[in-house]
């Protein structure tokens, strides 16, 4: 074990976390670091990933409310606030859905920069991410390096680029919907109007 080699992987995947898109998943990089570094424990690259993961998606949600404080213009924020009231009162249904998310192959970005621009509570979110993400990636780790070749590895950054693209894309025009309507409709916004 060199702590050289497990200080990049964990800047390397904290920088690829804290951007909003474009960034390959963090499982695929992991793999690839268990792939060309046999002989580096899978648990402790998993731990490395993982505490990477969270500081980059932590800094994305930070860097995400302070620009949105700055630049959004305050009926935008106050209908994203509705967001937060909600999350204030079930905090454990924002865990759920970070962990059930999380779980899947899917980038979380768009969770992060959604919560970051309406200021959920960070804490349930992060801790569904943690849970969610130690499985999958432990899951994407092991399929990767058993079964995919550097080639396939090559067609799956595209595809992931691709699908991370998109969630960026759909993360901002999650921005723009009109929270107060949505919940309204949803039956779980009843004495709340915003001017």
């Amino acid at each position: 074990m060199t702590i050289e080699f497990y200080l990049k992987l964990f800047v390397v995947v904290t920088f690829f976390n804290a951007l909003p898109a474009f960034a390959p998943p963090t499982w695929l990089v992991l793999a690839y670091a268990k792939l060309t570094n046999p002989g580096e424990e899978t648990a402790l690259i998993l731990l490395t990933g993982l505490f990477g993961a969270i500081t980059g998606r932590t800094i994305l949600y930070y860097l995400t409310k302070f620009f949105s404080l700055k630049f959004m213009s305050k009926q935008r924020k106050e209908k994203l606030h509705l967001l937060k009231e909600l999350s204030d009162k079930k905090p454990f249904d924002i865990f759920i859905v970070s962990f059930l998310y999380s779980l899947s192959p899917l980038s979380s970005n768009i969770m992060f920069i959604l919560s970051g621009a309406s200021e959920i509570n960070i804490y349930p979110l992060i801790l569904g991410f943690i849970l969610g993400r130690a499985i999958s990636y432990g899951i994407g780790i092991v399929v990767y390096v058993k079964s995919m070749s550097a080639i396939e590895s090559y067609v799956k950054t595209d595809l992931s680029l691709l699908v991370d693209l998109i969630t960026f894309f759909l993360a901002i025009a999650l921005i723009f919907v009109d929270w107060e309507k949505v919940l309204r409709k949803a039956g779980l916004l009843k004495d709340h109007h915003i001017k």
